[in-house]
């Protein structure tokens, strides 16, 4: 097992633990409340995904995550392929409702993404597309009695014996009035994966394409206890990695030397989520499957998320693909590929700290995080705040990992005295980077670490209000 600690402002995490005793349970007591609400046409009509010919919806429903309300009256299951959740009323063992999902429109600057594997670029626009939400994880948690959802949006194409619902965009008879030609070059639109129509509203009477639908939104979404959408990230995690890990931009999770690999596919494909509420605040967490990590946001305000961090401690600089599988290779590259996260409560183990626990599908490992709260600052900031209201952003390490050297960058509103430093993880202050007066604007300054072990490290940027941490992985 590794052991980690997140970046420091990423202090704040829980994933719901529901502990009983031991009981026995007789079969006769089981009860199974089977999703048999409605038949297909029905569904389809209130805009459930159901891809294949079938009159009973049971036939075509895929249930994938279970989420529970905190009072636990309700279910709440993804219907990943469906793009649909479905409500259960847990008492009744019923389904009282399926929800349709709906679309989320590429068109707009706020949800625009990369679409090609080819252009050897990172290229985050708007493109005539939509993207379906198809969740694959699910949490719950509790504002003011109110219960609110959260969704990785991860999306899934569905296969069966010779069957499949993907066809790459340039290989569809598309309205060329929409989807111009020129649009549907391999470095533009023309790789993009996405669903076959799968409704007769989607063509147009010559049969040509005009709406087009791709897996997944890349995104994590808020929803309210009814399933209706009050916030969605956009293309917030996307443009967050291709800032912080740049050169591993849509990185596959099998492969190292993979820039790009997955514009044409899901891009990070967030797998799953969950949830806590410490000292205020609700915190979500987002595992990304592709490029690794996760992702934290403060959700206390259901209707948005604020961006708190982003962790990930895979190596990158090391080789690893189809001919590196060795436990050796896999120990190198440390995690890829994670799975479910699950936050452990100080109270659940000896240690006594917030525990992170995330399983990683690549390596075939697991990853633990100690979360800690960093020191007391006079006031609490975001990291989108902190440069305009607060003095100061320390930015997060370029690269990281790394191997032996990496530089850290950070903006002054002010001219001030500042000192800069880097701690191990007891403590200890193991190098002094700064410390004296700086004036405003934009620093960068090196950090060699040489003479240092593999491990994480803090960064610690303090002036005599405030401090801000960060979290960077020296990996040899």
């Amino acid at each position: 097992l590794r052991n980690h600690v997140a970046t420091p402002a990423l202090v704040l995490g829980i994933a719901s633990v529901f502990l009983f005793p031991t009981v026995f349970i007789p079969m006769g007591s089981i009860v199974v409340g089977g999703i048999a609400l409605g038949r297909a046409s029905e569904l389809k009509a209130k805009g459930v995904r159901i891809s294949v010919d079938v009159d009973e919806a049971a036939k075509d429903l895929e249930p994938e995550y279970i989420a529970v309300s905190p009072d636990g009256s309700t279910a709440y299951v993804t219907l990943q392929e469906n793009n649909a959740l479905a409500i259960v009323d847990i008492e009744n063992a019923s389904v009282s409702d399926i929800v349709a999902l709906g679309a989320k429109d590429h068109r707009l600057p706020t949800n625009a993404l990369d679409v090609s594997d080819r252009d050897n670029a990172i290229a985050i626009e708007t493109w005539p597309v939509n993207g379906l939400y198809m969740p694959d994880g699910i949490a719950a948690f509790d504002v003011d009695g109110q219960t609110y959802l959260l969704t990785a949006n991860e999306g899934d194409s569905r296969e069966f014996g010779s069957y499949s619902d993907e066809v790459r965009m340039k290989d569809l008879i598309l309205d060329a009035s929409i989807f111009p030609p020129n649009m549907m070059t391999d470095e533009g639109l023309g790789r993009l994966q996405v669903m076959k129509p799968f409704d007769p509203s989607h063509t147009n009477d010559a049969g040509e394409v005009q709406q087009v639908f791709a897996f997944g939104a890349r995104s994590m979404s808020i929803w309210n206890g009814t399933g209706t959408l009050l916030y969605d990230t956009g293309s917030h995690i996307e443009e967050t990695v291709a800032r912080l890990l740049p050169a591993a931009f849509n990185s596959d999770n099998a492969e190292n030397d993979s820039f790009d690999s997955r514009s044409d596919a899901k891009g990070p494909e967030p797998e799953a989520v969950s949830v806590a509420t410490i000292g205020g605040r609700v915190l979500a967490f987002l595992a990304l499957e592709r490029v690794g990590g996760v992702m934290i946001y403060d959700v206390s305000q259901p209707d948005t998320a604020v961006y708190v961090g982003y962790v990930n401690g895979r190596n990158f600089d090391v080789p690893f693909g189809e001919g590196d599988q060795s436990a050796r290779d896999l120990e190198a590259v440390g995690e890829s590929g994670p799975e479910k996260i699950t936050l452990i409560a100080p109270e659940d183990h000896p240690a006594g700290t917030w525990i992170m626990v995330v399983s990683q599908e690549s390596t075939g490992s697991i990853s633990l995080y100690t979360i800690t709260v960093p020191m007391q600052t006079s006031s609490q900031y975001t990291e989108e705040e902190s440069a305009l209201s607060k003095g100061f952003t320390l930015f997060q390490n370029t690269p990281n990992p790394f191997n032996p050297e990496t530089r850290i960058s950070f903006e002054l509103i002010e001219s001030t005295q500042v000192a800069l430093s880097v701690y191990d993880l007891s403590g200890k202050k193991i190098s002094t980077l700064h410390d004296g007066y700086i004036r405003a604007g934009i620093h960068e300054v090196g950090f060699d670490g040489s003479d240092f072990a593999s491990g994480i490290y803090l960064v610690e940027l303090r002036t005599k209000d405030l401090t801000q941490q960060i979290s960077m992985t020296l990996a040899k």
